[in-house]
């Protein structure tokens, strides 16, 4: 009888111990190899360039070089002389937010007192030498909504007309084009030659 209960306590002592051993977690394993990387996306493909916007330029225009026939009137022994252009293109918003530049180029006169071709901007005044007197003729230059009035005023009554060879020019600048980054600039204070490269015009 003491033989069986010996032999069952062993026995169940080697149940406990070889239990435990079976529920005892080994060592930790080698790190396996690193994953290969994935491929890498297609970068996508560009745009297409947009439209440049207008120039803000595109809107000037200029005339070409024209004649003008003048009507004289005679105040208080004070002669002057009118002529009056329609130009559609000078609108309510050219009068009230733009700039219309008029240039005379006075062939009419003599080489001493004008040299040929040479061009000015409005107002002019010109000063020679007439029958002992010193003559002042003084050309100016008047908008409305499509209009443009040419005017010269003399100090002294000795001309019936004006030089049929002087030419007469105007050149019409909209507001986009005196605003933003030509907001500092004073065209009445450029030259022609400076106005129309600026613009890209014709001389």
């Amino acid at each position: 009888m003491k033989t069986s209960i010996k032999f069952l306590t062993l026995l169940c002592i080697s149940l406990v111990v070889f239990m435990s051993s079976c529920t005892k977690e080994g060592p930790i394993g080698p790190i396996g190899p690193a994953g290969i990387d994935g491929i890498d996306g297609t970068n996508g493909i560009d745009g297409a360039n947009g439209v440049d916007g207008a120039d803000g330029n595109a809107n000037v225009s200029a005339s070409q070089w024209f004649p003008l026939s003048f009507i004289k009137t005679v105040t208080n022994g004070i002669p002057q002389f009118d002529s009056n252009i329609s130009v559609p293109e000078i609108t309510s918003e050219i009068v009230d937010q733009g700039v219309v530049l008029v240039y005379g180029k006075l062939n009419g006169y003599v080489e001493e007192v004008w040299p040929r071709d040479h061009v000015a901007q409005f107002p002019i005044t010109v000063m020679y030498n007439a029958l002992g007197n010193t003559q002042i003729n003084t050309y100016k230059a008047f908008i409305t909504v499509g209009n443009l009035r040419v005017n010269i005023t003399e100090n002294f009554d000795i001309h019936d007309g004006t030089g049929p060879a002087h030419r007469f020019r105007y050149v019409i600048i909209p507001s986009n084009a005196t605003s933003g980054k030509n907001a500092h600039l004073n065209f009445h204070k450029m030259s022609y030659e400076e106005v129309m490269d600026y613009f890209g015009l014709d001389y």
